[in-house]
């Protein structure tokens, strides 16, 4: 049981890395209902330097993967379920530092 618990880990962690490896903005223009919408960075002006988007990045993916060693810890402990909703702040700030990183906000 652990081992395919630490197996979803990895995968998900593999599909995390690739995420930020995949350009984002390869589209121009998107299309929704027929209308063509600019796309973001279009719409949105960078506000902040390369060096403190570096450091978005390391702090979310950091908040990331001790999240997921604090979960691993938890289901591995046998702890009940429900403590495992005290991670969901930690993974909210991971995944808000990967997006400023991201949308460079």
């Amino acid at each position: 049981m652990l081992a395919v618990l630490l197996e979803d880990i990895i995968t998900s962690l593999r599909g995390f890395v690739f995420a930020l490896l995949k350009p984002f903005d390869t589209v121009d223009k998107e299309v929704i209902i027929g209308v063509m919408m600019p796309s973001v960075s279009e719409v949105c002006i960078p506000n902040i330097g390369l060096r403190e988007r570096r450091k978005r990045l390391a702090i979310g993916i950091i908040q990331f993967v001790l999240c997921l060693v604090i979960l691993t810890l938890l289901v591995g402990s046998g702890v009940d379920r429900w403590w495992r909703l005290v991670l969901f702040p930690m993974y909210t700030a991971a995944a808000t530092g990967f997006f400023q990183w991201r949308d460079k906000t």
